[in-house]
Order: C-alpha cells, then structure tokens, then sequence
C-alpha cells in the first residue's frame, strides 16, 4: 500500500490517496481518496479488502501466503527532499476538484488493471493473469533466485 498527496485547487490543498496493490497479480485493488488520512480510513480500506478480495477469493483456504508491504521512508518526506521538488516544479499533476481527481484516479485504475501489460506476469494485464490464474490456465516456476516467472498454458 502507499499513499500519495495530490493537490486540489478547489480547496487549496493536499488529497490523500490511498492505494492498495496486490503484488501477485499486480491489480490495483481499492483506493481511499480524501483530505484526510487517519489510521480508521486506513483500516476501513483494509476491511474491504479483506471481505471482498482475501475472503471472497478464499485466500487462506488456498494456502496463499499474505504479506502487507508499505514503504514509509522518512527520506521522501524530508523538508529539503519536498524543497528540491519545489523548486524543480516537479508537480505533475494538479486538480481543481475532487471529483477531477477521482476520475483521473479511476480512469489510471482502468487502463493499468484492464489494459497495460506486465512482463513480470505472463506480459498479461493484472484482470486477465488473476483470470486465468483462477481457471488454472497459469503455471508458477520457481527460480533459484527465488523470483518466480509465470507461464501462460494456452497458445
């Protein structure tokens, strides 16, 4: 999970947004997007995920292995790291509403699950490798490197 900041000029300010990726498969799975981020916000998206996606897909019946990741690193957040993007005007996007966001944020969403391919899944987008992973239409193969490469097993 990360969460980024994106400004807003309707009211001036910073959004949170909360996204949550599940590394397996890439998909993007819910996002939290609000001017506040508190830890109740954090636990309700992980709530919803645990009931739509961990329980629905009965993860833990199927032995999957859960790990959370987070990269928290105070070195992002650093006044002088923040100055030098200030300074550079490294503000790549910014929004007059929060609707402008979210729709930005959902449209990203679609393409990147539905539509981009990744070389580290089959080069299949995140839909279609949990798709075909789910009918049994992919096969793990473990490396030494303990890097593990998909293969899909259907011309």
């Amino acid at each position: 999970m990360d969460i980024k900041y994106v400004w807003v000029e309707e009211h001036a300010r910073h959004v949170f947004v909360l996204t949550v990726i599940d590394t397996f498969t890439r998909f993007l799975l819910p996002k939290h997007v609000a001017y506040r981020m508190t830890r109740y916000e954090v636990i309700a998206v992980w709530e919803y995920v645990i009931a739509h996606y961990l329980q629905e897909f009965d993860a833990l019946v199927k032995g999957l292995h859960i790990e959370v990741r987070n990269d928290n690193g105070p070195q992002f957040g650093a006044k002088d790291v923040q100055k030098l993007f200030e300074d550079n005007h490294l503000h790549r996007f910014h929004f007059q509403t929060l609707e402008e966001l979210e729709s930005n944020i959902d449209g990203f969403y679609a393409k990147y699950n539905c539509v981009r391919l990744h070389g580290s899944i089959a080069s299949l987008t995140p839909m279609l490798f949990w798709n075909y992973w789910d009918e049994g239409l992919i096969t793990r193969i473990e490396r030494e490197s303990k890097c593990a490469t998909f293969k899909l097993n259907i011309p």
